[in-house]
């Protein structure tokens, strides 16, 4: 393991830049998948998501650097969520990112808490968090 310029935890030292950017893929892969793994044994240990959900959530935002950055929805505001949460004691149930470039809105996203995932419902703007529902994929 060695850190980057970012002070990520990386994989290891790939010779070229190509080899550099699939390590940081696989690990970051890799965080998310011990973060999904420490939510599920926390639910567990505590009898289930139904009584974790008043102190415990997990909201995984897909193609974010670590902190801040990366191809992904990389505008969102969970500062006030937690706000919400601590102060008034009103736990998010969803969290609307998007992601701008050049100061224009490319497209929003609802992000559930896991395991729960945004699904397009197959009709309306498929840039709009608003044409996308939760869905469980634990529940068959």
């Amino acid at each position: 393991m060695v850190d980057d310029e970012h002070g990520d935890r990386t994989l290891g030292e790939a010779a070229g830049s190509a080899e550099r950017s699939q390590a940081k893929i696989v690990a970051l892969e890799v965080r998310h998948a011990a973060r999904r793994f420490v939510c599920d044994q926390v639910q567990k240990l505590m009898g289930g998501r139904a009584l974790t959900q008043d102190f415990f959530r997990l909201f995984l935002i897909p193609g974010v650097h670590h902190c801040v950055g990366g191809p992904g929805l990389t505008d969102f505001d969970a500062l006030t969520l937690l706000e919400h949460w601590v102060e008034k004691g009103q736990p998010p149930d969803v969290m609307i990112a998007s992601r701008t470039v050049n100061g224009v809105t490319e497209r929003t996203r609802p992000i559930y808490p896991y395991p729960l995932l945004a699904r397009y419902l197959g009709h309306g703007d498929s840039r709009q968090a608003s044409s996308f529902v939760s869905v469980d994929p634990t529940r068959k």
